[in-house]
């Protein structure tokens, strides 16, 4: 339950959902960048910790290189996605997906018809690396839990610390 993630969490829902649609400018651009840099690194450990846990086993347990390796990935796909529109494009397929499904199985389970599938609008722009060391919040907040870089130790960090 950690504050900051909560507040990038509602933060990302907020900015993607009113303000954007609201407002639409540049500053609503970078604040979700900017949640989203903080909260998704920290989401993607809580499911390698999840699964881990939920299958009993110490050998996926996450330590300070596999941290390293999910910030690393989180940086250099938002780089990507951020100079090249082929890849922006490919990742709107990516985000309407993981939403198309959400909303297909709430609508399969109250009967409505399920919508076809829509890509999200994800645009290439360049001047939103500007927004690129919030990762550094997500890695202050993973550090916070008794992970130093260089350490051989193992963290755990439950859903309900991080979420």
């Amino acid at each position: 339950m950690n504050p900051i993630a909560l507040f990038s969490l509602g933060l990302l829902i907020l900015n993607d959902h009113i303000l954007k649609h609201r407002y639409g400018n540049s500053i609503t651009g970078k604040l979700s960048d900017i949640a989203g840099l903080i909260f998704f690194p920290l989401l993607v450990i809580v499911l390698i910790e999840s699964c881990r846990k939920a299958f009993r086993k110490n050998r996926w347990q996450i330590d300070n290189e596999q941290v390293v390796i999910v910030f690393c990935i989180v940086a250099m796909g938002y780089l990507l996605v951020k100079c090249s529109q082929p890849i922006a494009d490919a990742y709107s397929y990516v985000l309407g997906s993981a939403e198309w499904s959400l909303v297909a199985m709430k609508q399969a389970c109250t009967g409505h018809s399920i919508d076809k599938l829509m890509p999200r609008e994800v645009l290439a722009d360049p001047t939103d690396l500007v927004a690129l060391p919030a990762v550094g919040v997500a890695w202050l907040i993973v550090k916070r839990h008794n992970l130093s870089p260089g350490s051989n130790r193992s963290i755990s960090i439950s859903a309900k610390e991080t979420m």
